[in-house]
């Protein structure tokens, strides 16, 4: 009982250690009217200017650099991705360069998620849970960093520059066997595949294997 009682204690003193460490670093950081220093920057460069940036994919020039430094110099395609969060000033993005890249030193892939945690205004949530995932049993969870993101030459804010969901070597490596489901409140009842079940109203895309 004491072993398991110490245990969880450590747990948790880990725990609120993180989040102190964290809330430190993103208020002095993130909350601010211009841009931080201590993250990677991405700008980002298009004749679509930020409002209008819709579903479809979009041609655009991408700078990514670290400590004043370029790093990344590619043409790639951005278009606007989530549900609700899609509809908010802060707008959260996909991009998809035309090659597999690393990024702010994440293995290389073609496709990476802009979060915008517009919701969130401590930009821990998302964090927290990878980050704790990533401490887990879990065989796979997103890698991220937090970026300063300019649009056209206009600070947007801070965001979280993550790895997308995808079977990918680098990323969600599965067998012949694996399957990826995501649920998906906008599927495309003509051309996606998907299920519902009893306890849930929301679809069940098949995202892999790809079906017909």
């Amino acid at each position: 009982m004491l072993q398991k009682v110490s245990s969880n204690r450590k747990s948790g003193m880990y725990i609120l250690g993180f989040l102190l460490f964290f809330i430190s670093c993103v208020f002095s950081a993130c909350h601010t009217e211009s841009p931080s220093r201590a993250f990677p920057r991405i700008d980002i460069t298009s004749s679509i200017p930020y409002d209008s940036i819709g579903r479809n994919d979009e041609l655009c020039e991408i700078l990514v650099s670290a400590n004043g430094r370029p790093d990344i110099d590619e043409w790639a395609y951005i278009h606007l991705r989530g549900n609700s969060t899609s509809g908010f000033p802060k707008r959260p993005f996909l991009i998809k360069f035309r090659n597999d890249v690393s990024v702010c030193g994440m293995p290389a892939a073609r496709s990476w998620v802009l979060l915008a945690n517009y919701f969130d205004q401590s930009m821990l949530r998302n964090a927290l849970a990878f980050r704790m995932a990533q401490d887990g049993s879990f065989d796979w969870t997103p890698r991220f960093v937090f970026v300063e993101f300019f649009f056209n030459g206009e600070y947007k804010g801070t965001y979280q520059l993550c790895e997308k969901v995808q079977v990918h070597p680098n990323r969600l490596a599965l067998s012949d066997e694996g399957w990826l489901l995501e649920i998906d409140g906008r599927v495309n009842q003509e051309k996606e595949v998907f299920f519902y079940t009893p306890e849930m109203p929301t679809a069940w895309r098949i995202e892999s294997p790809k079906m017909q």
